[in-house]
This record gives C-alpha cells, sequence and structure tokens, in this order.
C-alpha cells in the first residue's frame, strides 16, 4: 500500500521536473505519431499499405488488490489497516466488453480501445476492519465499474524467420512504441442489512503514458503475440500513482481465405491509487485480470 505521508519537499520537487521532462517527450511523441497520417507518412511502421480491423472482444475478468481507508471514531480520524477486496466482497469473475480499431499492418500501427469493465458478480463477505462510513465486522457485498480509453501505436523494429521445414517457417517480430490511457471509475461496498450503509471510492486520471513492446511469433495461421505496457510512476493528474504494468497475451487463428481472424487470451492491469472522500484517505493496490475472447474483421 502507498505510503500515507507527504514527502519531503526537496525531493517531491526533483520528482515534479523529471516527471515534467519526460511527460513532454512522450506528449510529443504521441503527438507526432497522431499527426501522421497514413496519407502523409507512408514510411512510418504500418502504414505502407494500411488496413483498417476491428475487433469486439468480450472479457472474462475478476477484480483483485487490497485497499484501506480511514474512518472516524470518536471525532478521531482513524488510519485502518488494509484489507483484501475478497474481504471486501469481490470474489467471482464476470463478463465484460469493448473493443479495438486499427489502421496498419497488422503487427506495426494505431490502435484506438475502448473496455468497459462491470464487475457485478459479488458473494457476501465480512470487514476486518473499519472502511470509511463501514465498520469492521459488517456483512457486506461490491461492485466496480470503470471505463477505459487508449491510443497506442507500435513499430516493429525486428523481425527474423526461423525455417522448420522445406517450405516451413516461424516468423518472428518485436516491436516498441507507446500508449495514451484514461480511465475512471467506481469501486462501491454495501453493508447488507443492519443500516444499509455504503462506502465508494472514484478513481480516474488525466491521462497515463505507456511505453509498450510488442513480440509475435507465427505459424501457418496461427499467432502468438505478447504485449507489455510500463509506466513508470508518470502520471497527468489524477488519482492513479506508483508503477503500473499491463500485460497482454493473445493467440490467434486466421480462416483460411477470410479477413476474420478469432481471438483467445489473458489480460492483466495494474489499478494502483489514493484519493478522499469527506476528508477520509483511501489507498487501492487494484488489480483487473481475466481472459479475453475476440473476432478481427479486416477491411
Amino acid at each position: 500500500m502507498h505510503d500515507v505521508m507527504p514527502d519531503d519537499a526537496t525531493t517531491l520537487a526533483a520528482r515534479h521536473a523529471s516527471r515534467s521532462l519526460l511527460a513532454h517527450g512522450i506528449r510529443n511523441a504521441t503527438l507526432l505519431a497522431v499527426a501522421c497520417l497514413p496519407t502523409a507518412c507512408s514510411s512510418v511502421p504500418g502504414f505502407d499499405d494500411p488496413e483498417i480491423t476491428i475487433e469486439p472482444r468480450m472479457y472474462l475478468v475478476r477484480h483483485e488488490g487490497k485497499a484501506r481507508m480511514q474512518s472516524v471514531t470518536g471525532g478521531q480520524i482513524i488510519n485502518n489497516a488494509a484489507m483484501d477486496t475478497s474481504r471486501l466482497g469481490q470474489f467471482e469473475r464476470d463478463e465484460s466488453y469493448g473493443g479495438v480499431m486499427a489502421v496498419g499492418d497488422g503487427f506495426s500501427g494505431l490502435e484506438a480501445s475502448f473496455n468497459k469493465f462491470e464487475i457485478d458478480d459479488s458473494k457476501e463477505a465480512v470487514l476486518t476492519t473499519d472502511f470509511g462510513a463501514l465498520q469492521g465486522g459488517d456483512v457486506v457485498n461490491s461492485d466496480m465499474e470503470y471505463d477505459e480509453y487508449r491510443l497506442a501505436y507500435v513499430a516493429e523494429i525486428y523481425q527474423h524467420a526461423f525455417e522448420i521445414g522445406e517450405e516451413e517457417e516461424i516468423l518472428w517480430q518485436l516491436g516498441a512504441g507507446g500508449a495514451m490511457a484514461h480511465r475512471a471509475g467506481d469501486f462501491n461496498v454495501r453493508e447488507i442489512g443492519g443500516e444499509m450503509a455504503s462506502q465508494e471510492i472514484d478513481f480516474r486520471d488525466d491521462g497515463t503514458p505507456y511505453l509498450q513492446l510488442r513480440t509475435r511469433a507465427s505459424w501457418r495461421n496461427f499467432s502468438a503475440q505478447l504485449d507489455w505496457a510500463f509506466n513508470p510512476d508518470l502520471h497527468w493528474g489524477g488519482d492513479f500513482e506508483g508503477q503500473m504494468h499491463d500485460i497482454e497475451v493473445l493467440l490467434r487463428y486466421q480462416l483460411e481465405a477470410q479477413n476474420l481472424s478469432v481471438v483467445a487470451g489473458y489480460r492483466w492491469s495494474d489499478l494502483p491509487f489514493s484519493g478522499q472522500d469527506e476528508g477520509l484517505r483511501y489507498d487501492a493496490d487494484f488489480r483487473v485480470e481475466g481472459y479475453v475472447l475476440g473476432v478481427k474483421f479486416g477491411f
């Protein structure tokens, strides 16, 4: 969990200065990638002969991690211990939906995605300590909802074909790029019975940049792809703080003689944040992980 004590002023000023320099660099790179349209940038990887693809997705995800929130007892603010999300009513996987639209050659290119995660499948749990307006010993359930928007560009930087037979080969590709994400959501914990108290904590950002690496191995109509995005504790305002990882592994099968492929895989996304509600501080180290199913259409 995050330290609730304020940073030393000198350390904080130095951190903000370094973040500002990196932020301007990533912002300029992002704007350049967006402004460089395919018609004007045919030399940019992915835009020599670009194709538009749409990939609707379904997720089966689970919300994990820990959270803590201050409470008031006898007029005094109490710093409570962190609780696992299972103690806050989060156990099961739930269906969520989203999609990706891309312009490029299938590996390199520009990608825009939107995901709406709704995790409502909750079970009753018993709080082990106070959590805002809720008290230790309360029986609760919960739900979590958040929207995610992301714009990314990845360029191939290396490829190699491994021959495995007279007419067979495995193509390995490596790419690098960047992404900009925006997320906004809330986590609501409700008492079952009793006074029916509830506590909601919100999280959102004004833009979170990521460095991104991609690797893919392709054989015949099959491919396996790994995307790893990393944020080194750089945020342009909002509630998120700390390093953030986003990992996605996808398996694809391209249907014969059709511009259509089936996608299945797994995704893991960190969501560390902090904030306040009515003067009470909360800290969370959340993550959303689960399975991905999709169909990709080309035009």
